[in-house]
């Protein structure tokens, strides 16, 4: 399986470096899945050596490699958050301090479709269990494709505007005032 880690501006240390990077390579480093990091376009590989099951794709698009991921990793911002649903893949939420977790990323976890927890409390050993429950937990994936599916079913917006100006009309006429 390909788990993809998204490390973003809102990981970035002081000095330069994804704070939580070294954690959270830690907590895949021995996990039975390649392990995909990206990073903002333009960021210097400045990770270090990584480990055997971990790839650097460097300014990768999420919507080019989630179509192969099982899970997500990322902060917990509404467009990583967007991207996992739309695809339907399971989120391993982990907001740090200076980006706490949305409201969004704490509906995903209630609904089953991942789990959210911030980065900054919790040692690469919780991360790894936290990874392996999402990987080993057949329920968030089916809770992911839910989402996807009541997502997919939802009408576009465009498609919503001649609903509304005929609803709209028949309220006008109905209420006894005339359109224009």
């Amino acid at each position: 399986p390909r788990v993809c880690l998204a490390l973003d501006r809102f990981f970035l240390g002081v000095d330069g470096l994804p704070a939580s990077a070294p954690a959270l390579l830690d907590a895949v480093c021995d996990v039975d899945a390649e392990v995909v990091v990206t990073l903002p376009a333009g960021l210097p590989d400045a990770l270090g050596a990584l480990p055997d099951n971990v790839r650097l794709a460097d300014g990768v698009p999420l919507d080019l490699l989630l179509p192969s991921c099982v899970t997500l990793i990322h902060h917990g911002g509404p467009n990583d958050i967007a991207g996992a649903l739309a695809h339907g893949v399971p989120q391993l939420m982990l907001p740090t301090r200076r980006r706490p977790g949305t409201p969004e990323a704490r509906r995903v976890a209630a609904f089953g479709a991942g789990l959210c927890r911030p980065a900054e409390e919790l040692s690469a050993a919780e991360l790894r269990g936290l990874l392996l429950r999402v990987l080993r937990t057949p329920s968030f994936a089916r809770a992911a494709a839910a989402l996807r599916a009541a997502s997919l079913a939802t009408p576009a917006p465009a498609d919503l505007v001649p609903v509304l100006e005929r609803l709209t009309t028949g309220h006008r006429t109905s209420q006894g005032v005339k359109s224009r």
